[in-house]
């Protein structure tokens, strides 16, 4: 779809456009956003407020071109481009007062409405896919409250029932009722596990779950480390997990790392062993190593990396650089 949008556009760029915009909340769909995420896409597409209200459930709302949602009009005005359902339940407009040439303004609004329509209303064919629905809705970012309440009501929850989120490696999301079964659930999955809060707030617990699963390892020698994080024990990791963004270059360190890691099969696995524990005995009883070896492993890198890793600042450099690798990877 892109590549072909691309080649309308030098070709023939209302074309292009029309594309562009079918598939941009065809893909709203399909990720089952909320009407607040259609809405916002109709006002940063059109480039004006944008206004909707759906009648059944009582919600109205207005969102700018930049994606900020701000009180609605006391009345929308009549010249406005606007778009309704067939019984009027559903209506959405643009605040602009002259249509843009080409039909532009009546596409964003038609497939914004259609988009609307079809979350509020959609139905799925098996219980796994109603609950898979259900789950989505109450983790999007922006749920409106009736999809909010919808989900609660299908997945047969409150919205105080206590319940934490699980990320697992292919980003599926999983309920739980406690920690314990959150790891029952997972098995010898590598996963997040978010932290446990009220219903109505999972779409937080979900967030850090993410997080955290890219703050896991594989558990072997190339890739050492945990392959089940918690988020409430991460502190600050977990900041560092959700800041980096996924076009980061990797620090000096981490370079470092893969580049002794290439050449040396042990350092990884010895270096988090090492920047874990609290002593060369400890470490190596983890490696199930003598500690004599351990200590020759850590002169070598001391060599290879240019720091003293067996120092608390060098554990502390040693440890960051893993932790950034790992999050590098989980791209």
């Amino acid at each position: 779809m892109r590549e072909l949008t691309i080649r309308l556009s030098a070709l023939a760029p209302e074309a292009a456009n029309a594309l562009h915009v079918v598939a941009y909340f065809d893909r709203l769909v399909e990720h089952r956003a909320g009407s607040r995420s259609v809405l916002r896409g109709a006002a940063i597409l059109s480039g004006c407020p944008a206004g909707f209200v759906d009648r059944t459930h009582g919600n109205s709302w207005r969102v700018l071109p930049d994606g900020t949602f701000t009180a609605p009009e006391p009345e929308a005005a009549h010249t406005w481009p606007r778009v309704a359902a067939g019984d009027g339940s559903l209506e959405m407009w643009l605040e602009r007062a002259e249509p843009v040439e080409g039909g532009f303004d009546a596409l964003v609004l038609e497939r914004a409405l259609l988009a609307a329509a079809t979350m509020l209303g959609r139905t799925s064919d098996t219980p796994e896919q109603r609950r898979a629905g259900w789950i989505q809705a109450l983790l999007a970012d922006d749920p409106d409250d009736a999809a909010r309440d919808a989900a609660l009501r299908g997945l047969g929850l409150t919205a105080t029932t206590p319940l934490c989120v699980v990320a697992t490696a292919d980003d599926t999301p999983l309920l739980a009722s406690s920690i314990d079964d959150a790891r029952t659930a997972i098995g010898a999955g590598r996963a997040g596990i978010g932290p446990i809060v009220p219903a109505r707030a999972a779409a937080a617990s979900w967030r850090q779950a993410r997080s955290a699963r890219r703050l896991t390892a594989e558990g072997t020698q190339q890739d050492p480390g945990d392959r089940v994080v918690l988020a409430e024990e991460t502190g600050t990791l977990l900041v560092l997990a959700a800041s980096i963004r996924p076009d980061e270059t990797p620090p000096a360190d981490v370079m470092a790392l893969e580049d002794a890691a290439a050449t040396t099969a042990w350092m990884l696995e010895t270096l988090h062993a090492i920047s874990t524990t609290n002593s060369v005995r400890d470490a190596a009883s983890v490696l199930h190593l003598h500690h004599s070896t351990v200590q020759e492993r850590a002169a070598r890198a001391d060599r290879v990396l240019g720091w003293n890793v067996l120092s608390q600042r060098g554990k502390q450099r040693a440890q960051l650089a893993l932790v950034m690798r790992r999050i590098l990877a989980a791209r």
